[in-house]
């Protein structure tokens, strides 16, 4: 009996193939679900959001066999009065940060590091001259939409969007020690300033330089050299310990200047 070779031609073994790896691809999306919090409101830097661990999270649980190596997150920041996107993901990036999610059952934190790049977002070309200098996002209302992506692009999982508000905090005021206050030498001053609102986590940075004649105020803080320069002060106030740089160390000075920002 005379045997007889049957060839697959080619076009149908990439077919199969490829619907094999269209039902991979929908096995993993049904067997992944996805819960996004925001903080709000919202820090306006986006920095923040990468530095900061309470602002985003997004919570994965996937319940297939296998891990799902090279993911990453496709978003856009929507602006809920106009719905114009102001910020979105540029999917494209090498600096898109990637990340795993692994083989289930299994429930995996991610947080803004694993989910924005600075040097991976896009804006709004009506922003893009403020957003770009500062990586902030305008005061206002907004939804911060989702998609996790498999390493080929295609959507795993489709997450509900999570409304947020940004507001841009006033800057501390000075209370004390008040415009035209005389320091006593006995008597260390407490520097003291109004707290910034809506921020978690502040740290201030106090300044105090010395001021000479023929210089306004402005001209002293940003030029001479500062007596204190502490920064990461924890609540309000600032009590000059008497171990500090003693006053009198700049004869010349005809007053002293002081500055605290967040």
């Amino acid at each position: 009996m005379q045997k007889s070779n049957i060839s697959i031609p080619a076009a149908l073994t990439f077919l199969s193939s490829f619907l094999m790896t269209l039902f991979f691809a929908e096995l993993a999306s049904a067997q992944l679900s996805a819960t996004l919090n925001i903080r709000t409101p919202a820090p306006p830097q986006l920095s923040t959001w990468i530095n900061d661990r309470t602002v985003v999270q997004l919570i994965v649980i996937n319940r297939g066999s296998a891990a799902l190596p090279n993911c990453r997150a496709s978003f856009f920041i929507r602006n809920i009065e106009n719905q114009n996107i102001i910020a979105r993901s540029n999917d494209n990036s090498a600096a898109v940060p990637r990340f795993t999610i692994p083989a289930g059952v299994s429930t995996t934190t991610f947080f803004g590091r694993d989910l924005v790049s600075e040097q991976a977002v896009d804006y709004d070309q009506r922003l893009i001259s403020t957003a770009v200098t500062t990586n902030s996002i305008p005061e206002g209302n907004y939804e911060f939409c989702v998609k996790i992506l498999d390493q080929t692009g295609r959507t795993l999982a489709e997450v509900p969007c999570r409304t947020f508000t940004v507001l841009i905090p006033d800057p501390p005021t000075i209370v004390s020690p008040a415009d035209n206050a005389e320091l006593l030498s006995q008597a260390p001053p407490t520097f003291v300033w109004t707290p910034v609102q809506f921020v978690g986590n502040v740290r201030y940075n106090l300044k105090i330089a010395p001021l000479f004649a023929g210089q306004n105020r402005r001209q002293a803080i940003e030029s001479n050299p500062p007596l204190v320069n502490q920064s990461g002060i924890v609540g309000t106030s600032f009590f000059y310990n008497p171990s500090l740089p003693s006053f009198s160390l700049y004869a010349q000075a005809i007053g002293w200047v002081w500055q605290v920002q967040a």
